[in-house]
């Protein structure tokens, strides 16, 4: 018996012609339908020429299809203008809006920005903030008036702030040989800005620097409330820096709470402390008090000219008269001593017994 014979139907395109319009060969048609062993069958013919020429019509119809679609599809690229070509392979960009200014037209912007009833358009905190109805009709009222686009307005605003914000962070109170013209104005007519635009920066610190904060916190004396109490009896507050120094910086979390209530008590006091200085500066004095207070001014004033040797000898001789008369003062009686604060306390007029005229040098020296 004679061994099978495995054969296979291969399609064989002999009339090419009909693809050479499309520019479709024998190449073309074959990389687009790559051929695919039949299935075998036991002693079957192989296929016609009439079979393999149907299929090559096919195969040429359904490249002329695909070639007239890519065509198509080229062409309305072409016959689309550049922006709406490149919108199609990109994302979408906004349209480029200029905000052209002249000075009046940005000083009236700053009027109508520091008026009360834009106050929703500045203020997080307000409760129209969220409206953005009413803050675009705020904004497209203004557009009409000066004769713009309320995107126009929009840009030049936050463009504004921006540099605003930027300047603060920049030179935070440095001096103006740094800063432009334009920049001072932006400063200047752009503070009522500042209240909101809060930066929060967030300080990174390093794993040695906490564990020496936390060392300096444990070591750092506390100081007692009865200290702070104390200072409201003195008439020089301490300044703000020194009292910020008892409190050693920390990385808790509830440090933070701890230290603004600290701060919030000392500035308190500072404000108890001034007014106390205040009711004290608007005391009546008694004529005594004040010819005392211009005596002692003059005296200050005449020793300023006196030489190194002058002054030591002056500062010798007044010190020994003031201990005389401290002296008598202490072996008064308590009722003479009342009776001379009494009469110190009278309006009467005393005759001043020194020369309201400056000195000369060379007069003192003889």
């Amino acid at each position: 018996m004679l061994p099978r014979k495995k054969v296979k139907a291969r399609v064989k395109i002999e009339n090419s012609s009909t693809c050479s319009d499309i520019g479709w060969g024998r190449g073309a048609a074959a990389q687009l339908a790559p051929e695919e062993p039949a299935s075998i069958v036991d002693g079957a013919p192989g296929p016609s020429v009439s079979e393999a020429e149907s299929i090559a019509s096919q195969m040429c119809t359904m490249a002329a299809i695909h070639l007239q679609a890519a065509q198509s599809s080229s062409d309305s690229d072409n016959e689309r203008p550049p922006s709406e070509a490149t919108q199609s392979h990109k994302k979408r960009r906004r349209e480029m809006v200029t905000a052209d200014f002249t000075e009046r037209q940005e000083q009236e912007m700053v009027d109508w920005l520091q008026a009360p009833e834009q106050d929703c358009l500045l203020n997080k905190k307000h409760p129209n903030y969220i409206k953005k109805g009413l803050k675009d009709a705020l904004w497209e009222q203004k557009a009409r008036e000066m004769d713009k686009t309320s995107d126009q307005l929009k840009k030049w605003y936050v463009n504004m702030r921006s540099r605003f914000g930027k300047l603060k962070q920049v030179f935070p109170g440095s001096g103006s040989n740094e800063l432009t013209a334009r920049d001072c104005w932006i400063l200047r007519h752009f503070e009522f800005l500042r209240p909101h635009l809060i930066v929060q920066v967030k300080k990174r610190m390093s794993m040695k620097a906490k564990v020496r904060a936390r060392a300096a916190q444990a070591e750092a004396p506390r100081v007692p409330q009865c200290e702070f109490e104390s200072v409201g009896t003195d008439h020089h507050p301490l300044a703000a820096a020194q009292l910020d120094a008892y409190t050693p910086l920390v990385s808790m979390p509830g440090a933070s709470n701890h230290i603004e209530a600290t701060r919030g008590n000392i500035a308190e006091m500072q404000r108890q402390i001034l007014n106390e200085q205040n009711k004290l500066s608007r005391v009546e004095k008694s004529p005594m008090h004040r010819q005392k207070d211009i005596f002692a001014d003059f005296m200050k004033e005449v020793t300023y000219t006196f030489p190194p040797t002058m002054w030591l000898r002056f500062q010798s001789e007044v010190n020994s008269l003031l201990q005389k008369y401290q002296l008598e003062l202490h072996q008064q009686t308590p009722m003479q001593t009342q009776q001379l604060h009494q009469d110190d306390d009278t309006s009467r007029p005393i005759v001043c017994m020194y020369s309201p005229t400056p000195i000369k040098q060379n007069e003192m020296s003889e």
